[in-house]
């Protein structure tokens, strides 16, 4: 059906795919980007618009302030995720490298981090970490830790970063405790200042008490969050 749909659109004088919403602000692409199944129309859709659309279709926001790509993330939609992101070409930034002084970066990465991160956020400040793990889906979120870690420190509306998402998820424990296990030594290691008590924490996951160890792991992330408050009234 959509196929037949751009089929029909006149060649000449057609409203740009990017202008065209729905009563929820989505674009065609918000709504292909729900489903992995759709992958092939979006690919198709995108093959439909001229350069300059197809970039201004990708980063189209609906009125929650998300681009197709987060929906994508929101849904757990792990193909449509990555086809999405690689159509947009979004900076990658390696888990070692996320505290790298931002001396050592050209301006022309700088702007290219900071439109990158815009993409993956809401107007709410939420990132597609942030709602990964509020879905559940560890698998992705374990992803997106690894390739785009400049999200990993980035706070939402209410402070929060994606390890204490993580930290208060309500899940029973032992659902998805493997994968949560992966994205929690992800964002901990990754963590400059709290590197040692990551891997450490990595250690003490690999030993045989999950519930116990995941107990642990919320007081001290919390702990550390507490020290951090604690140094900033200090100085």
């Amino acid at each position: 059906m959509v196929k037949e749909l751009l089929r029909m659109l006149p060649k000449e004088g057609k409203p740009p795919l990017w202008n065209i919403k729905n009563k929820e602000g989505n674009t065609i692409l918000h709504e292909l980007a729900c489903s992995d199944s759709m992958k092939n129309l979006a690919e198709k859709v995108l093959k439909n618009c001229k350069d300059n659309d197809q970039m201004l279709l990708l980063t189209a926001r609906n009125k929650f302030g998300e681009t197709p790509i987060f929906c994508a993330a929101r849904h757990g939609q792990t193909e449509m995720f990555w086809f999405l992101a690689k159509e947009m070409k979004l900076k990658e930034v390696k888990v070692e490298d996320v505290m790298s002084p931002p001396e050592k970066m050209k301006l022309e990465e700088l702007l290219e981090l900071s439109k990158s991160q815009h993409h993956l956020q809401r107007d709410d400040k939420t990132t597609v970490l942030h709602i990964s793990i509020t879905t559940e889906c560890f698998e992705l979120a374990c992803c997106i830790a690894r390739t785009y870690s400049y999200l990993i420190k980035e706070k939402d509306r209410e402070s929060m970063t994606a390890l204490q998402y993580l930290a208060c998820n309500p899940t029973a424990f032992g659902k998805n405790m493997k994968m949560r296990q992966g994205v929690m030594e992800e964002l901990m290691i990754s963590l400059d200042p709290f590197k040692e008590l990551g891997n450490n924490l990595k250690k003490i996951f690999n030993s045989k008490y999950n519930t116990f160890n995941f107990f642990l792991i919320i007081i001290c992330s919390s702990f550390t969050q507490l020290r951090t408050l604690s140094f900033s009234f200090i100085r």
